[in-house]
Parts: C-alpha cells; structure tokens; sequence
C-alpha cells in the first residue's frame, strides 16, 4: 500500500511538472505598451464637416506632423462643396469618420440603413486611402438599433455629453464611448488633458474651428495641442488610438503554443471593421527560448526597437519567436501601415497617351487616359482588364477595363465606386465648358464627377438607365470656369456599373449637336422638336441618320434658344438630346 501511495504519488509531481512545461508554452507572452509608450493620449475630434475645417483648420494641421485628428463627416452641411480639402486631410494621414447622410436624429425614425451604412461608400470615393471604420451620431441620440447598425461596420460609436476619459485596463462599451463637448471653456479642457497625462484616452469634440458653430477659436485649439505636447500626450486619431486600445484587450490575452524551434502567438480580430492596419508596440518574453531570439510575422523578420520593444501588426494576426540561426518562415503578405490603393504596379512618370495633351474642347475618349500606371494615372479597385477577354488585340495592357479591340471602338466599363482615369489636357480658352458624356448601363443609381487639378468641377453626374449595356445614351453637364493652359482631368467614379465611350467639351455658349445615330440607313427616322416646357413644335421624318444636319434645317424658323430634339427609328427607343441656336 505504501508502495503503491509512492508510485501515485510520484506520477502526480511527474504529471503536474509535465502540465507546466506544457502551460509555459500556453502563457500569454506578448503585453501591448500602454499609449503606444506615452504618458497618455488624445485624439481631437471636429464634426459635421465644416466649411472653417478646410480654412482654419486644415493650414494648421499642415505645419503640424505630430498631429493626427478625426473629422467625423455628413452630407447635411459643407462636406460634399470640400470634398478636395478633406481628400487632402486625408492623404496626410487624418480621418474621416462617419456622422450619417443627412445628419437626423436617428432615433425618431430615421431610415437606419441608408444614414448609417449607406454614407459609407460616399465617404471612401473621396480618395482610395479613405477607411471609413467609426461612427459618431448626430446630437448624440443613440439607442439598441442604431448601435446595432452602426456595429455592422464600424467598430466604435462615439457619442458625448462627459469628460471623454478612458482608463487603459478597463474595456468600455465600444457602442457607446464617451467624448467632452467643447463649449468654450480651456481650463476644462487642460484639465482632461492632464488627466490624460496619468495613463488614460480623452476624447475632445469640437465642430466648427474660427467659424460656423460650436466654435473653438485656433488660439485656444494651438493652446490645447501645445498642452498636450508639453504632457507627452500621443495626438492620435479616434480610429489610430481607439484601433490600439481596442486591440490590446485581444493582444494581452493571446495564447502561445510551442514549435519545434521556439512558439507561436495567434489570436483573432476583434472587429471585422478594425482598420487594415493597426501597429502595436509590444513587449515580447523570448526567455524561453534563448538569446538572440527572431520575432517574424509572416516571414518579415521584427527588428526590437531601442527600448527592447517590437513595433508588430495586429492584424497580422499571429507572430513567430525563434531560436537564434532560425531559417525564415516563407514571405507572405503583411498590411502596410498605409491604407490599400488598389493595384501596383511598376509606374513611369505621368503623360499623355497619344504624346500630346487632349485639347478642349474637343473629344476625350475614355481609353486614352494617360500613360503612368496605377495610382498615378489611374486607380482601379483590381489589376485584372476585365475586358481583354473577349479582344484579340487589347487596347490597352495594365489594370483598367477597357473593352474592344485596338483600332475599333474601345471603352471603358465594369466600373466600380472610387475608382478614376486621369488626363492630361489642354484648355484652349478660359471659360466654362459644356459636356456630353456617352454612357450604357442596364442599373439605376450610378454617378461620376470630372476633377481639374483635385478640384471637383462638374458636381455628382447622374448616370441614366439606358436599358442595356451596349446600348449608349448621353447625359450632359456645365463645368466651373477652367483658366487656359495644361490640366490634369480626372474622371471619378462615385456610383458604380457603367459602360463610358467618351466625352465631348464644348464652349458654354457654342453650342452644337454633332451626334449620329448608330443606324444602318435602311430605316425611317422620326424627328420631333420640343421646347423646354414639352411642347410639340415640329417634326419630320427622314433618311438622314446626321442629327446635326436635321436640326440645322428643322431649326431655320425657330427663335435663338434652347430645344429638345426626340429621334427614332422603326420604332425602336426614344432618344431625347437639349439643343441650342444661335447666332454664331
């Protein structure tokens, strides 16, 4: 029996020595730096995308690298008259958040759907870098269902009304995070800020800055930044700082598992809209498997920084510590901490396809965009020429989807939201330009608008149903005034699924209609002429297929002005133009 006691016994101690070397591979080895290794952190936050945030706002942040701030948008105020100016935010590393369609109060009925998810795509078509991943409501009323159509695709919700104060181990209610409301007063303000300096988040809210409302004077917002800067405070934004700290909840507690040449940390997202890329700054225990240990994520070997920390990918999701002389797991994939731009692709200088910029007005014809590459002179949401499959010669040989054969008539299509062509060209005259767009979709609801140099110029473009894919119609547009000289035109996609063939500029007072019917001259055409209200003036049938030569012999006993002009033939589909008259 005493035997018998002696062997249990001594197979337990076996046992439990056993269960710990197991669990000292089951440990959670890697601790995130609280703060990103700052005294604290704050993130200045400015809504309803004002006007005096691209004024006032916008050349103080440019002197400031420092600085990342949270410019929550709406379509309700001035964010689609400065789409240019918080593109360029953007680009310099600010974000743009979301702050609803039209800015109601989402809990007296408001359609959830298309204030909350539907502005999204809004958002991100003001430039590819744009990651639209939190939200904030509008005057700060929020109940179960707008939090829950918010936690579809964002992965925090702020709202207001406290001091905007977030502890490091205390996880909050990610639905519901806190912010002060700027109302004036600095001391309050400085006071957070000192708080902040003792480990925590504040999240300071202001809307317009030097003017509109809710106004923060930029001496007051420099005093605050230079607080927070004499405090050691990181001036992250509400995306940056909230990504890490939401991030170090799931970080702190991943598990580690042995290899046969050191362990292995994996661990999940904690959101499926957490940024693409969320750095972390954390403190890896490589004791266990010796001096001189390699920390890789996906084959990218981490380098310790000089305080012994690793800057690491969150959302890479797993990292490898091995032995010293380890081979390198093979390469994969790793974010950037910059947001995707699409395809890459090796990209020369930016020029004119034909070696000569496109004169205006004149003729842009879509697949002639400039030589450069993606991201320069293009961007396209995949590197595949959705239409070279059926060409046995393509027009052209990079990422755009241009459809026919060189030599035949090429255009663009399989379009999708954000994506742009760019065109070198040269203004003949000053002044505002008329444009016809040749255009084919079978869907509803999709857009573009026509940037010179960054500056929208043409407002969103409607693009109508023409009922087929191959069968084109027009739509046509007024630009703001364009000086003289060289440009770059960007054809801009905001709503997607068209076909595009070209678009012609004219002068804006002359005027001219220089289409031809796509019909072979075995048919009738019926033409009608209508004025501006709809009323019948004349009509004619005819074998001429030229609409420009029949308006100009139809139009002899008419007033100078504008018209409508409806043709078809055989009784095939209406097509319905505006025309002019003149005295040119």
């Amino acid at each position: 029996m005493k035997h018998y006691t002696f062997f249990f016994s001594r197979n337990i101690a076996l046992f439990c020595g056993f269960m710990m070397s197991v669990y000292s591979f089951a440990a959670t080895p890697v601790t995130t730096v609280a703060w990103n290794g700052y005294s604290g952190a704050v993130s200045f936050t400015f809504d309803d995308g004002l006007g005096s945030q691209i004024t006032n706002l916008k050349p103080m942040l440019d002197q400031m690298d420092d600085v990342h701030v949270t410019l929550f948008v709406t379509g309700a105020y001035a964010f689609n008259q400065n789409k240019t100016g918080f593109a360029a935010l953007a680009k310099a590393g600010h974000e743009l958040g979301n702050h609803s369609a039209s800015h109601p109060y989402l809990t007296q009925g408001a359609n959830l759907a298309t204030e909350v998810t539907g502005f999204i795509q809004t958002i991100k078509n003001v430039d590819p870098v744009v990651e639209v991943t939190t939200f904030v409501t509008p005057y700060c009323s929020s109940n179960d269902n707008v939090k829950n159509e918010v936690n579809k695709n964002h992965f925090m919700l702020r709202n207001c009304g406290g001091q905007g104060l977030f502890s490091w181990g205390q996880e909050p209610d990610w639905m519901n995070m806190d912010s002060h409301y700027w109302q004036g007063n600095l001391a309050t303000s400085t006071g957070h800020l000192n708080s902040a300096a003792g480990g925590k988040w504040h999240v300071h809210l202001s809307h317009g800055v030097g003017g509109d409302w809710d106004i923060i004077s930029t001496n007051d917002l420099k005093s605050l930044i230079q607080t927070a800067r004499d405090k050691k405070l990181w001036m992250g934004s509400y995306s940056e700082v909230g990504a890490y700290y939401r991030a170090h909840f799931t970080m702190d507690k991943a598990q580690s598992t042995a290899t046969s040449d050191g362990f292995k940390v994996t661990w999940t997202s904690p959101h499926s809209a957490m940024p693409k890329s969320v750095p972390l700054r954390v403190k890896i225990d490589v004791s266990s498997v010796g001096s001189g240990a390699v920390v890789e994520q996906k084959g990218k070997v981490i380098s310790p920084e000089s305080d012994g920390s690793y800057i690491i990918e969150f959302m890479a999701l797993e990292l490898d510590v091995k032995k010293s002389g380890s081979q390198p797991s093979s390469s994969t994939s790793v974010p950037e901490s910059s947001s995707s731009t699409g395809i890459t692709s090796s990209a020369s200088a930016q020029s004119p396809f034909s070696g000569s910029p496109i004169a205006i007005p004149g003729t842009l014809e879509m697949e002639d965009y400039d030589l450069g590459g993606a991201d320069e002179a293009y961007f396209d949401s995949d590197d595949v020429n959705e239409g070279a499959a059926d060409a046995t010669t393509p027009y052209r040989n990079d990422g755009v989807d241009v459809g026919g054969n060189a030599g035949e008539n090429a255009v663009v299509g399989w379009t999708a939201a954000g994506e742009w062509l760019e065109y070198t060209v040269n203004v003949l005259s000053t002044g505002i330009f008329e444009f016809t767009a040749y255009v084919a979709t079978s869907q509803d609801g999709s857009t573009f608008h026509i940037e010179i140099d960054g500056t929208d110029v043409s407002g969103e473009v409607a693009v109508p149903n023409s009922g087929d894919w191959n069968e084109y119609t027009t739509v046509k547009g007024t630009t703001q005034s364009i000086s003289a000289g060289s440009h770059i035109l960007r054809f801009a996609i905001d709503q997607p699924s068209f076909n595009i063939d070209k678009i012609e500029f004219v002068a804006s007072g002359t005027h001219k209609v220089n289409q031809n019917l796509n019909y072979q001259t075995t048919g009738m055409v019926k033409y009608e002429i209508f004025d501006l209200k709809g009323h019948l003036l004349m009509q004619k049938n005819s074998m001429n297929q030229n609409v420009n030569q029949v308006w100009k012999n139809m139009n002899k006993s008419l007033s100078n002005g504008t018209y409508l002009i409806r043709y078809s033939e055989n009784g095939k589909k209406y097509k319905t133009q505006k025309v002019y008259k003149t005295s040119l």
